[in-house]
């Protein structure tokens, strides 16, 4: 029997691995490990399909560079648009559906920016209003809580470059389209930064960076969560005035949307910021 030192073993061990090696492909090459994602973002699709699908390009190229968690509206899914959706853009992408108030909030916290696109009138009108009854208006107003940046590719208002056009603005009453250049004005005097679909990308970079979240995360740091905020809607006026009080209290950072401001105004409720 051979005696072995603790020497000789070790060299037949490397001696192994090296010939173990030597019959693998690239070897000599370092090995390439796939290219992983900058961030995570979380998208939202408002209205149907149809008002996404010229968008695809712009989504696949956030798909390069980011993982992308998409969250799509009701006329979406009933369009089989998360079909379309995993087919065109990328089988990788993460689609989630039949969010709980939780866990809505979560998505939204654990994203550090929400894409909208696009955003529809529909949506639009509801943010801009303090009406947040469906799944795309409490995201955006999770998102603006939690001073989150979000970008967004505003409704169409005519035909775009594929010859479609917005498919609920050319129905939509003068008054609302009359009053939708307001409502735009509204949401992105909240913060809603609005992009044409070319420069997606690079708004999404520009303000991931101006942001400075990313950055926190990649260091490990948990000190540089975004300050929550408060969204004042009609409802919450209607609150004040059934218990009697005359005067509304709120932070300079508070978002009082303008059917709350005027109801305030008509029933005689002081805003106070402090």
């Amino acid at each position: 029997m051979n005696n072995f030192n603790d020497e000789t073993l070790r060299r037949i061990i490397e001696e192994e691995l090296r010939a173990c090696l030597q019959e693998r492909p690239g070897h000599g090459e370092a090995p390439q490990s796939p290219r992983r994602p900058e961030a995570a973002l979380l998208v939202l699709c408002t209205g149907p399909w149809k008002d996404a699908a010229p968008l695809v390009p712009q989504l696949r190229e956030l798909a390069s560079g980011f993982s992308l968690t998409f969250i799509l509206s009701t006329s979406f899914q009933e369009q089989k648009g998360e079909e379309e959706l995993r087919q065109r853009v990328g089988t990788s992408v993460r689609i989630v559906f039949r969010l709980t108030h939780e866990a809505l909030r979560q998505e939204v916290a654990t994203h550090p920016l929400l894409v909208v696109a696009p955003l529809s009138s529909n949506t639009l009108a509801k943010v801009a209003l303090g009406v947040h009854d469906s799944v795309p208006s409490r995201v955006i107003f999770e998102a603006l809580c939690q001073n989150k940046p979000v970008v967004a590719i505003p409704p169409q208002a005519g035909p775009v470059s594929n010859g479609a056009s917005g498919s609920d603005y050319p129905r939509m009453p003068s008054e609302f389209r009359n009053g939708r250049p307001q409502y735009l004005r509204t949401v992105a005097n909240w913060g809603i930064r609005f992009v044409d679909s070319d420069n997606l990308l690079a708004e999404v970079q520009q303000t991931m960076s101006q942001d400075g979240e990313l950055g926190a995360r990649k260091r490990g740091s948990s000190d540089r969560r975004p300050k929550k905020r408060t969204i004042i809607t009609k409802e919450d006026v209607q609150q004040v005035i059934l218990e009697g009080k005359r005067e509304l209290q709120i932070s300079p950072d508070t978002i009082l949307t303008d059917v709350a401001k005027e109801l305030a105004a008509s029933a005689g409720i002081q805003i106070i910021v402090r």
